[in-house]
């Protein structure tokens, strides 16, 4: 009976953290720490469920962090200091300053700075400088270690921080660690260990809507992880290095906002799986899905972004969207035959607003199949080789607003030819 008056409480802290009640959240967290100091463990063993999390052993107030919204440059002059040594960058208003960018010195006068990306260590890394940057929005933090609390105190002045990339974090630095109130993204890869305080961390990010799962910890604890997903209440978009079996799917699905899955190089998903997510308007496939796989997704109803890879299937296999009506954007690489006979299966009547091929032969044929789409404001054929005639008749698209050619076959002169004709149209190249 405790340990179920323990869950429920725990589901209301993180419901009135995320609305901003602290107060009654602080109360919230006490009773369950007295709820877990009067609780023993009495279950076998052997028959022990999977570690759910426990209630956290400070009785401290969540901070939420705050920013004055400043770069402090000789602050940031330290951290770029440190990233030119260290193999790490910093982006500012006036480029990037790392050792394989072209600003190879931190900039003088006034600037912003606004993401820290790190490489392999964060060993020597000034972290009381973070006070002074105000602006910063991303900050990547690359190393396998846990955060401590002398490091994440530090988070306290990164109140504006959108974007937040971390391997695990210990319990005191959890503890330690602010709400930050505008956070939209984390990338995290973390393992069973790290479950019996993963509350603590969702209490701190519970703004996120982007989840980044990495390959590189989880492995075998990949369900007790994906299990303890839901504690992001706002959670719309889940990107996975892991490949997606029914049972982690049947978690995601559990998910009430989940609209976007996106599937990293290497990473699979079930047949079966998708139709578990039917409310899914985004599917994005960086590696080679089986033929049931790509016949599920054009079931999605609510479909409205779709990018995949086709190579080493065939025509047969291209999927048919005409059960998708709210399908507005379709990207295919390495798409089989003719591209004339795959856009023509993209040529439904609702129409598309962006299309992307990658690595296929545009013929005269695919480019006459373009001029009939209609509402086509993204063109993006890249890394394609294009016929004369098709060249030719690239300068009668008057309808993309933009179009994406680079790595093709098209010479200056092509382009300006293209351009003078399509003044209007942002042209890439």
């Amino acid at each position: 009976m405790k340990e179920h008056f323990r869950t429920l409480l725990q589901g209301l802290l993180t419901q009135t953290t995320q609305a901003g009640k602290l107060d009654e959240a602080l109360a919230i967290r006490e009773k369950i720490t007295a709820l877990t100091a009067d609780t023993k463990t009495t279950t076998p063993a052997e028959t022990a469920p999977v570690a759910k999390p426990t209630a956290p052993t400070g009785n401290s107030k969540l901070a939420t962090a705050k920013s004055n919204g400043k770069t402090d440059p000789a602050a940031a002059q330290q951290i770029i200091a440190w990233a030119l040594a260290n193999g790490s960058t910093v982006t500012t208003s006036l480029g990037i300053v790392g050792p394989e960018e072209k600003l190879k010195t931190a900039p003088a006068g006034k600037y912003s700075a606004t993401e820290i990306s790190m490489g392999p260590t964060a060993e020597g890394f000034p972290w009381s400088a973070l006070a002074g940057l105000g602006q910063l929005t991303r900050l990547g933090l690359g190393t396998d270690r846990a955060l401590t609390e002398a490091e994440t105190q530090h988070f306290r002045h990164l109140g504006g921080l959108r974007v937040l990339s971390i391997g695990s974090v210990t319990e005191a630095g959890l503890q330690a660690m602010p709400l930050l109130p505008n956070l939209v993204e984390l990338q995290v890869s973390p393992t069973q260990e790290d479950l019996p305080t993963f509350h603590l961390l969702q209490e701190r990010t519970q703004s996120v809507t982007k989840l980044v799962i990495s390959y590189k910890r989880i492995g075998k604890d990949a369900e007790a992880v994906f299990a303890a997903l839901s504690g992001w209440l706002e959670l719309k978009e889940v990107h996975s290095f892991i490949s997606i079996k029914t049972a982690l799917a049947q978690h995601l699905a559990r998910l009430p906002k989940l609209t976007r899955l996106y599937l990293f190089t290497g990473s699979t998903i079930e047949e079966g799986c998708l139709s578990l997510m039917p409310q899914l308007t985004t599917v994005n496939f960086n590696a080679k899905q089986s033929p049931g796989v790509l016949r599920e997704v054009a079931s999605l109803r609510n479909l409205g972004w779709f990018s995949f890879d086709m190579e080493g299937l065939t025509f047969a296999d291209f999927p048919d969207f005409s059960g998708c009506p709210k399908l507005l954007k379709i990207e295919v690489e390495n798409p089989p035959g003719l591209s004339s006979d795959i856009i023509a299966k993209c040529s439904f009547p609702q129409g598309l607003y962006t299309l992307k091929l990658v690595k296929t032969e545009i013929d005269e044929a695919a480019v006459e199949m373009l001029l009939k789409f209609k509402r086509l404001d993204i063109l993006q054929l890249v890394n394609c080789r294009f016929s004369a005639a098709a060249i030719e008749k690239l300068q009668n698209l008057k309808q993309p607003k933009e179009m994406d050619l680079r790595g093709s076959n098209l010479t200056d002169t092509d382009f300006k030819a293209l351009q003078k004709a399509l003044p209007k149209c942002k042209i890439n190249k």
